[in-house]
């Protein structure tokens, strides 16, 4: 599990490479819903992999995908972290 630094800041944009993918993650603050919401971009592929997904405490973001890893809010949107899914998997059986 890794953490994504993340602020209060209404919109955010950051690169990273996390298990080969090259990523741009984008995070803006939805003012009418209250809500977090995220882009992620492709880099490699120059394509979106999802846009306007929302955040939501405790619950995986991308769980459905063919994605080898998910996101999670933690607590609150400063506690952003990408995670393995298989780890994910064992961590709640366990």
């Amino acid at each position: 599990m890794h953490l994504i630094p993340h602020t209060t800041e209404p919109l955010q944009t950051q690169n990273f490479v996390y298990d080969g993918y090259d990523l741009t993650l984008t995070t803006r603050f939805n003012s009418i819903w209250g809500i977090w919401q995220f882009d992620l971009f492709d880099n490699n592929e120059q394509e979106y992999i999802t846009q306007s997904e929302a955040f939501a405490v405790g619950s995986p973001s991308l769980i459905q995908s063919r994605l080898p890893f998910i996101f999670i809010m933690l607590d609150d949107i400063l506690n952003v972290y990408i995670l393995d899914k298989d780890e994910y998997r064992a961590a709640i059986r366990a």
